[in-house]
């Protein structure tokens, strides 16, 4: 070999210059005296130096041993559709990997750049697209050996891209596999579910058979001590997604761990809960696959509600956890006082989630996630239920004096508190310490217009007994700038059931056929009283559509979240039921609401 080309081969190594070294000389290895002229480079240079043209150059394959070709992997379907399409485009210029810095795309060609640890580019490798879907190694590849890259991995023949758009479709974990020819040959794509504009499009879109989480026992988990008088994920601390981005829906939710009563002395007082994500087999079993996508698994002390949006505008679903903190009987000598910080689940570029303690502290017994402002970006309602700051059991560093709050999406996991967009008719006022107020809140856009209505769930038999500090049941209307106290909240009326007792809050709502609905229970009563009602958004008018009395199989007296179905049906998701509801089954129900 030539002093020019000994030259090159160093200039690439140490990342002077992107590689223009043919393929052949890293996969063929050329003669003995080139090898000994690039191997014997680094030993005239200083130790540190050296050390870190030898990480580099194994890395970039300069040092490495040919690659061992084999047959790759039967391409999936998703695949062959993408290569067909990548194959019959004259130009890849419509193709970007969104969280890969330096890609280029042009003509019928690829350049990868290689990303340190630290996400300097020091490299690139150009791939070119042949009449036959393949790819062809132009330059010699010099892509990140061992360690998770930025957006691409190369491994033992295998090219996978996290992310990628063509035609303005996006794929993950686009897979390339050597062949054995020496060209990459595309074997897997995947084309996410869409993450919808709010929450509440994203908890009741869901399409699966059963919408009930796992035992824990069932996808592995043993409960623990802390666990163990919690032995199932707690109803509200979850929802389903895509967070695995492989087309399918997979699930997060929490198992809590504070003390109740029986547990003085054995338990801690606030112990937070464990966040854990589970998947779908071959066989469609749910296992436990938590390390894939998150390390720090502290959760909420009591996780009150999962609110999934895609809050960093990457088209991946996040989470934002409503959570309110101790929630256990009074008679605990030492009982901490009511709140905990709300919690973020980001999506991450290397697909992975980053967990945030966010500094709002309060009662967040509900939540919900729309864009407010315009930005593209999802806000969040979050309530404050029991958490005034001059009651002796709420935590001092409460967001708000019990009021309802609005956080700003300022994007990358950064909110900003907002006390404007909500009226002060909203305040969860107190009578005598007794917390009366805002428990449950859904952003729904019924009018399709990208500016929902903001429902509320309260304490409309409170107001029957005359607390004149307490919010009913109702709707707050948005004015079309992303504020709901420009006009008065439409008021629900109050229902009563045959006893005499009064149903309270809207536990939840779901919007079907331009209707809304909700259900709610008698609190208190000594018989259990459950029921449903629907809205007519033109009229505001509530007509009964279901009552029922007694508890469910599971000892509940209420299911806890609604979902509609493409039948035209309202069914319920237990906390605990570990089997699918069907009409004739009491644990939950499932009801026809056609009119």
């Amino acid at each position: 070999m030539s002093d020019h080309r000994t030259m090159v081969l160093l200039a690439a190594v140490v990342g002077f210059s992107t590689s223009s070294v043919d393929a052949c000389v890293v996969h063929q290895g050329g003669s003995a005296g080139v090898q000994e002229a690039v191997l014997d480079a680094p030993s005239r240079l200083p130790q540190r130096t050296r050390e870190t043209l030898k990480n580099t150059a194994l890395n970039a394959g300069i040092f490495r041993q040919p690659p061992v070709y084999r047959a790759p992997s039967a391409p999936t379907s998703q695949a062959v559709s993408l290569r067909d399409r990548l194959s019959a485009s004259r130009s890849l210029s419509k193709l970007l990997i969104t969280s890969l810095p330096s890609f280029m795309a042009y003509d019928r060609a690829l350049l990868l750049p290689t990303v340190n640890a630290d996400g300097v580019v020091y490299g690139s490798t150009r791939l070119r697209l042949e009449i036959d879907g393949t790819f062809s190694v132009v330059n010699s590849p010099m892509i990140e050996q061992g360690q998770p890259l930025t957006a691409a991995n190369y491994r033992d023949g295998s090219l996978v891209l996290s992310s990628m758009m063509f035609e303005g479709r996006r794929y993950t974990n686009v897979t390339l596999q050597l062949n054995a020819v020496g060209r990459f040959e595309l074997v897997a794509a995947h084309e996410p579910l869409p993450v919808a504009a709010t929450s509440y499009e994203n908890a009741k879109a869901v399409r699966i058979p059963d919408p009930n989480f796992p035992r824990p026992t069932a996808v592995g988990i043993v409960p623990t001590l802390e666990s163990s008088q919690h032995p199932w994920f707690q109803g509200g601390s979850g929802g389903f997604a895509d967070f695995f981005q492989d087309g399918t829906f997979a699930a997060v939710a929490q198992l809590t761990m504070w003390r109740s009563a029986a547990d003085v002395g054995r338990l801690p007082q606030n112990a937070p809960g464990k966040i854990y994500f589970m998947r779908r087999d071959a066989q469609g079993r749910w296992v436990d696959d938590t390390a894939r996508l998150l390390s720090d698994t502290t959760g909420c002390i009591s996780p009150r509600k999962a609110v999934i949006a895609d809050f960093n505008g990457d088209r991946k679903p996040d989470v934002f956890y409503a959570c309110h903190g101790f929630d256990g009987e009074p008679n605990i000598p030492d009982r901490p006082p009511y709140g905990d910080h709300q919690r973020l689940l980001l999506s991450r570029v290397d697909g992975r989630y980053e967990n945030i303690t966010l500094p709002f502290v309060g009662y967040g017994h509900g939540a919900s996630a729309a864009d407010l402002t315009g930005d593209g970006l999802p806000d969040v309602v979050v309530t404050n239920t029991s958490c005034q700051t001059t009651e002796p059991y709420c935590n001092p560093e409460a967001a708000t004096n019990g009021i309802p709050y609005v956080l700003i999406n300022e994007g990358g996991g950064r909110f900003r508190l907002d006390l404007s967009r909500l009226p002060k008719a909203v305040d969860n006022r107190f009578e005598n310490l007794q917390y009366n107020g805002i428990y449950g809140v859904e952003l729904i856009d019924w009018r399709e217009n990208g500016k929902p209505d903001l429902f509320i769930g309260a304490v409309p038999e409170s107001v029957a007994r005359g607390c004149t500090a307490c919010t009913k049941n109702g709707v707050m209307i948005n004015d079309g700038e992303g504020y709901f106290g420009r006009a008065p909240m439409i008021e629900f009326p109050t229902f009563r059931s045959e006893s005499g007792d009064y149903y309270g809050g809207s536990l939840d709502f779901v919007l079907l056929d331009g209707r809304v609905y909700f259900h709610h229970e008698t609190p208190g009563s000594s018989t259990p009283r459950m029921a449903m009602r629907r809205i007519d958004p033109t009229t505001w008018t509530v007509t009964t559509v279901l009552e029922r009395s007694g508890r469910f199989s599971d000892n509940a007296i209420w299911p806890v979240w609604l979902y509609p179905t493409s039948d035209g049906r309202i069914r319920s998701r237990e906390v605990n039921c570990d089997y699918p509801i069907h009409p004739e089954s009491s644990c939950g129900f499932n009801v026809s609401v056609t009119p």
